[in-house]
Protein backbone atom coordinates (compact mmCIF):
# COMPACT_ATOMS: atom_id res chain seq x y z
CA UNK A 1 0.00 0.00 0.00
CA UNK A 2 1.38 3.50 -0.97
CA UNK A 3 1.95 5.99 2.22
CA UNK A 4 0.61 8.68 -0.04
CA UNK A 5 -2.95 10.78 1.55
CA UNK A 6 -6.18 9.41 2.23
CA UNK A 7 -7.87 11.06 -0.71
CA UNK A 8 -11.17 12.45 0.13
CA UNK A 9 -13.43 13.27 -2.83
CA UNK A 10 -17.24 14.90 -2.57
CA UNK A 11 -19.46 17.09 -4.39
CA UNK A 12 -20.01 20.37 -2.57
CA UNK A 13 -23.21 20.59 -0.22
CA UNK A 14 -24.62 17.44 1.70
CA UNK A 15 -21.96 15.15 0.27
CA UNK A 16 -19.49 17.11 1.33
CA UNK A 17 -20.61 17.73 4.72
CA UNK A 18 -21.41 14.19 5.36
CA UNK A 19 -17.38 12.94 4.47
CA UNK A 20 -16.35 15.94 6.62
CA UNK A 21 -18.09 14.54 9.51
CA UNK A 22 -17.77 11.14 8.91
CA UNK A 23 -13.84 11.34 8.43
CA UNK A 24 -12.78 11.33 11.84
CA UNK A 25 -14.29 7.41 11.82
CA UNK A 26 -12.13 6.37 9.15
CA UNK A 27 -10.50 3.19 9.92
CA UNK A 28 -7.37 4.47 7.22
CA UNK A 29 -4.29 6.23 8.58
CA UNK A 30 -2.43 8.65 7.33
CA UNK A 31 -2.50 12.38 6.40
CA UNK A 32 -5.65 13.58 4.43
CA UNK A 33 -6.32 15.36 0.90
CA UNK A 34 -9.45 16.80 -0.39
CA UNK A 35 -11.32 16.77 -4.00
CA UNK A 36 -14.17 18.64 -4.46
CA UNK A 37 -15.28 21.56 -6.32
CA UNK A 38 -14.91 25.40 -5.02
CA UNK A 39 -17.69 27.74 -3.66
CA UNK A 40 -18.12 29.11 -0.06
CA UNK A 41 -18.90 26.27 1.75
CA UNK A 42 -15.58 24.19 0.97
CA UNK A 43 -13.35 26.88 1.34
CA UNK A 44 -14.93 27.74 4.75
CA UNK A 45 -15.29 23.92 5.72
CA UNK A 46 -11.62 23.04 4.70
CA UNK A 47 -9.76 25.65 5.21
CA UNK A 48 -6.58 24.79 6.35
CA UNK A 49 -6.52 21.36 4.94
CA UNK A 50 -4.83 20.16 1.74
CA UNK A 51 -7.43 20.73 -0.86
CA UNK A 52 -7.72 20.13 -4.91
CA UNK A 53 -10.52 21.91 -6.51
CA UNK A 54 -11.75 20.18 -9.41
CA UNK A 55 -14.71 21.96 -12.06
CA UNK A 56 -18.01 21.36 -11.33
CA UNK A 57 -19.82 17.95 -11.97
CA UNK A 58 -23.51 17.91 -11.73
CA UNK A 59 -25.46 15.32 -10.69
CA UNK A 60 -25.80 12.86 -13.18
CA UNK A 61 -23.81 14.44 -15.38
CA UNK A 62 -22.22 11.88 -18.09
CA UNK A 63 -20.51 13.63 -20.24
CA UNK A 64 -18.66 15.97 -17.10
CA UNK A 65 -17.57 12.99 -15.65
CA UNK A 66 -16.46 11.71 -18.59
CA UNK A 67 -14.53 15.47 -19.21
CA UNK A 68 -12.93 14.51 -15.61
CA UNK A 69 -11.31 11.83 -15.94
CA UNK A 70 -8.04 13.26 -17.28
CA UNK A 71 -7.74 15.32 -14.06
CA UNK A 72 -8.77 12.65 -11.49
CA UNK A 73 -5.75 10.34 -13.34
CA UNK A 74 -3.49 13.33 -12.42
CA UNK A 75 -4.55 13.91 -9.30
CA UNK A 76 -4.00 10.04 -8.42
CA UNK A 77 -0.76 9.66 -10.07
CA UNK A 78 0.35 13.18 -8.37
CA UNK A 79 -0.70 12.14 -4.59
CA UNK A 80 -0.67 8.29 -5.11
CA UNK A 81 -3.39 8.05 -2.33
CA UNK A 82 -3.07 5.22 0.36
CA UNK A 83 -6.85 5.14 -0.10
CA UNK A 84 -9.70 6.97 -1.84
CA UNK A 85 -13.33 7.84 -0.09
CA UNK A 86 -15.93 9.03 -1.88
CA UNK A 87 -19.65 9.73 -0.44
CA UNK A 88 -20.33 10.87 -4.18
CA UNK A 89 -22.29 12.37 -6.32
CA UNK A 90 -21.20 11.65 -10.06
CA UNK A 91 -17.83 13.10 -8.83
CA UNK A 92 -17.10 9.44 -7.26
CA UNK A 93 -17.57 7.52 -10.62
CA UNK A 94 -14.39 10.15 -11.92
CA UNK A 95 -12.09 8.42 -9.44
CA UNK A 96 -13.24 5.22 -8.14
CA UNK A 97 -12.90 3.81 -10.85
CA UNK A 98 -10.15 4.52 -11.69
CA UNK A 99 -8.45 4.14 -8.43
CA UNK A 100 -9.48 0.70 -8.50
CA UNK A 101 -7.58 0.59 -12.03
CA UNK A 102 -4.67 1.60 -10.18
CA UNK A 103 -4.74 -0.88 -7.50
CA UNK A 104 -5.56 1.76 -5.06
CA UNK A 105 -7.96 0.65 -2.31
CA UNK A 106 -11.45 2.56 -2.80
CA UNK A 107 -14.34 3.31 -0.72
CA UNK A 108 -17.71 4.56 -1.41
CA UNK A 109 -20.31 5.63 1.84
CA UNK A 110 -23.93 6.00 0.07
CA UNK A 111 -25.78 9.27 1.37
CA UNK A 112 -27.40 9.05 4.52
CA UNK A 113 -30.29 10.45 2.07
CA UNK A 114 -31.03 7.68 0.33
CA UNK A 115 -33.10 4.95 3.26
CA UNK A 116 -34.59 2.44 1.06
CA UNK A 117 -31.09 1.25 -1.59
CA UNK A 118 -28.48 2.76 -3.47
CA UNK A 119 -28.37 5.82 -5.33
CA UNK A 120 -27.79 5.70 -9.34
CA UNK A 121 -24.26 6.43 -8.27
CA UNK A 122 -24.34 3.34 -6.02
CA UNK A 123 -25.53 1.33 -8.33
CA UNK A 124 -23.14 2.49 -11.19
CA UNK A 125 -20.74 1.52 -8.72
CA UNK A 126 -21.52 -2.22 -7.24
CA UNK A 127 -20.84 -3.15 -10.84
CA UNK A 128 -16.84 -2.24 -10.09
CA UNK A 129 -15.37 -5.22 -8.78
CA UNK A 130 -13.49 -4.07 -5.92
CA UNK A 131 -14.83 -1.22 -4.52
CA UNK A 132 -15.77 -0.97 -0.74
CA UNK A 133 -19.53 -0.23 -0.22
CA UNK A 134 -21.13 1.24 2.51
CA UNK A 135 -24.40 2.12 3.40
CA UNK A 136 -25.53 4.30 6.42
CA UNK A 137 -29.06 2.70 7.36
CA UNK A 138 -28.40 -0.93 8.52
CA UNK A 139 -31.38 -2.35 7.00
CA UNK A 140 -30.23 -1.73 3.57
CA UNK A 141 -27.18 -3.47 4.23
CA UNK A 142 -26.67 -6.92 2.14
CA UNK A 143 -23.52 -9.27 1.05
CA UNK A 144 -22.84 -6.73 -1.32
CA UNK A 145 -23.30 -3.26 0.88
CA UNK A 146 -21.86 -2.81 4.53
CA UNK A 147 -23.32 -1.13 7.54
CA UNK A 148 -20.81 1.06 9.92
CA UNK A 149 -22.50 3.58 10.62
CA UNK A 150 -24.06 6.88 9.90
CA UNK A 151 -23.74 10.70 10.49
CA UNK A 152 -26.87 10.48 12.76
CA UNK A 153 -25.53 8.42 15.05
CA UNK A 154 -24.19 11.51 17.34
CA UNK A 155 -27.97 12.79 17.23
CA UNK A 156 -31.19 12.07 19.36
CA UNK A 157 -34.41 13.19 19.48
CA UNK A 158 -35.87 15.26 22.32
CA UNK A 159 -39.31 16.43 23.40
CA UNK A 160 -39.16 20.56 23.37
CA UNK A 161 -42.21 22.28 25.11
CA UNK A 162 -43.94 24.87 23.00
CA UNK A 163 -42.25 28.21 22.07
CA UNK A 164 -42.26 31.65 20.87
CA UNK A 165 -40.50 31.40 17.30
CA UNK A 166 -38.19 34.18 16.48
CA UNK A 167 -34.95 32.94 14.45
CA UNK A 168 -35.40 30.52 11.64
CA UNK A 169 -32.60 29.01 9.02
CA UNK A 170 -34.04 27.69 5.31
CA UNK A 171 -31.03 26.32 3.73
CA UNK A 172 -31.83 24.94 0.63
CA UNK A 173 -29.56 22.19 -1.88
CA UNK A 174 -26.64 23.98 -3.69
CA UNK A 175 -26.49 22.18 -6.95
CA UNK A 176 -26.62 24.00 -9.52
CA UNK A 177 -29.35 22.84 -11.92
CA UNK A 178 -32.19 22.45 -8.94
CA UNK A 179 -34.14 25.00 -7.52
CA UNK A 180 -37.21 24.93 -4.60
CA UNK A 181 -39.04 28.07 -5.30
CA UNK A 182 -42.45 26.44 -4.10
CA UNK A 183 -41.23 26.10 -0.85
CA UNK A 184 -39.62 29.55 -0.31
CA UNK A 185 -43.07 30.94 -1.65
CA UNK A 186 -44.95 28.57 1.45
CA UNK A 187 -42.85 29.45 3.66
CA UNK A 188 -43.15 32.75 3.53
CA UNK A 189 -46.95 32.40 3.96
CA UNK A 190 -46.68 30.68 6.95
CA UNK A 191 -43.56 32.29 8.80
CA UNK A 192 -44.86 34.63 11.75
CA UNK A 193 -43.69 38.12 10.62
CA UNK A 194 -42.08 39.24 12.23
CA UNK A 195 -39.48 36.29 11.93
CA UNK A 196 -35.78 36.85 11.47
CA UNK A 197 -34.59 34.42 8.55
CA UNK A 198 -31.30 33.30 7.31
CA UNK A 199 -32.20 32.18 3.32
CA UNK A 200 -29.30 29.94 1.75
CA UNK A 201 -31.54 29.53 -1.51
CA UNK A 202 -28.55 28.15 -3.24
CA UNK A 203 -29.85 28.44 -6.93
CA UNK A 204 -33.38 28.75 -6.26
CA UNK A 205 -35.06 31.73 -8.55
CA UNK A 206 -36.61 34.15 -5.15
CA UNK A 207 -36.98 37.23 -7.79
CA UNK A 208 -40.09 38.79 -6.42
CA UNK A 209 -40.46 37.14 -3.46
CA UNK A 210 -39.33 39.96 -1.33
CA UNK A 211 -36.73 38.28 0.64
CA UNK A 212 -33.21 38.64 1.12
CA UNK A 213 -31.38 35.74 0.70
CA UNK A 214 -27.82 34.46 -0.16
CA UNK A 215 -26.72 31.60 -2.61
CA UNK A 216 -24.66 29.85 -0.02
CA UNK A 217 -23.25 30.75 3.28
CA UNK A 218 -20.03 29.86 4.41
CA UNK A 219 -19.73 26.67 6.67
CA UNK A 220 -19.05 28.01 10.10
CA UNK A 221 -21.52 30.81 9.94
CA UNK A 222 -24.33 28.52 8.89
CA UNK A 223 -23.39 25.92 11.55
CA UNK A 224 -23.56 29.12 14.13
CA UNK A 225 -27.17 29.71 13.40
CA UNK A 226 -28.76 26.53 12.79
CA UNK A 227 -27.45 26.27 16.54
CA UNK A 228 -29.11 29.81 17.44
CA UNK A 229 -32.34 29.10 15.61
CA UNK A 230 -35.54 27.74 16.91
CA UNK A 231 -36.68 26.28 13.81
CA UNK A 232 -34.47 24.76 10.82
Amino acid sequence: MSDGPVLLVASTGGHLTQLIELEPRLALPGPRRWVTFDGSQSTSALQGADVDFIPYISPRGLRQVVRALPTARRLLRRHRPSAVVSTGAAIAVAFLPLARMMRIPAYYIESATRSEGPSLTGRILARIPGIGLYTQHPDTADGRWSFAGSVFDGFRAEPIPPQTIRDVVVTLGTMETYGFRRLVERLIEILPPDTSVLWQTGTTDVGGLGIVARTAVPSAELERAIAEADVL
